[in-house]
């Protein structure tokens, strides 16, 4: 009685449902990680960490399961099957992140006059880093819950701009333990908590460009998330000035909102729906 109550709370409230999920398993895993105060061995905080990225992809696993049985589950993983896409989008999901960062860093110094190099050995180091991050990182961790199960189901009732911008919002604050606790990759509170939102909010209209220009590929989806969080890593390593440069950074977050602006006034706001609606769980 009780579980056939909860199946008629997911299947009216599938949103909510997938929010406290993903949430839920994220932020119980970030406090085993990142709490100092738990007396926790080494090994169990380095698996709640990894653990911790997974709670999005899970949470859109488990619902698609839920509410449609084997064939939600089958349509929500065929997505990673949508691997035959124009080219054009594969060079965009490795390189467009990478183009941003350069881009900011050449800037930055130029217009700072500070003596800088690029150390373009470091660039031998992307593709393995970017290969364990499609992996463990925030790739297959997360875009299985924001592009598989949130966005198509926003789709429905809204339009790209709308959805883009809701699931940037859940996306951002989905971090929000790693801005607070002080063993975390970040810290910075709730004034780097909210810059960050933001500029998860002009990604997410990015990832909508990308995901309905490949008729819903969750693999390409993945590709820019794992790209992203690599060119992040290498990019201060090559520029090593870029390290504790806070105006980059910003500029790096300005490059993307504007990319995301001219996305938003054009290719989302005219283009149509996808022909596969990839990840449409059944109910």
């Amino acid at each position: 009685m009780r579980a056939e109550r909860l199946r008629q709370g997911i299947e009216r409230h599938p949103l909510a449902a997938f929010v406290l999920l993903a949430y839920g398993s994220s932020w119980l895993l970030g406090v085993v990680a990142y709490d100092e105060r738990l007396a926790v061995d080494e090994w169990l905080r380095t698996g709640a960490t990894y653990a911790a990225k997974f709670g999005p992809s899970l949470a859109g696993l488990l619902l698609a399961t839920a509410l449609g049985g084997a064939p939600g589950l089958r349509q929500l993983l065929a997505g990673l099957l949508r691997w035959r896409v124009a080219l054009a989008w594969y060079v965009l999901a490795l390189a467009g992140p990478a183009a941003l960062w350069y881009l900011a860093a050449t800037v930055y110094l130029w217009a700072s006059d500070i003596p800088g190099h690029f150390d373009w050995s470091r660039v031998a180091g992307f593709l393995p880093l970017l290969a364990m991050l499609f992996f463990l990182g925030g790739g297959l961790g997360e875009e299985l819950g924001w592009r598989g199960f949130l966005l198509p189901r926003l789709l429905e009732r809204h339009g790209p701009i709308a959805a883009s911008l809701a699931i940037g919002l859940v996306w951002g604050l989905w971090h929000a333990p790693v801005f607070f606790y002080a063993a975390a990759e970040r810290g910075g509170g709730l004034g780097s908590l909210a810059l960050f939102t933001a500029f998860a909010c002009s990604l997410s209209l990015l990832f909508t460009w990308v995901w309905r220009g490949t008729s819903g590929s969750l693999l390409l989806a993945v590709l820019l998330h794992a790209s992203i969080n690599a060119t992040e890593s290498t990019a201060k390593e090559i520029v090593p000035l870029l390290q504790n440069s806070v105006p980059a950074t910003i500029l790096y977050g300005v490059l993307v909102l504007v990319c995301a602006l001219l996305v938003a006034s054009t290719a989302l706001r005219h283009a149509p729906a996808p022909t596969a609606r990839a990840g449409r769980v059944l109910s």
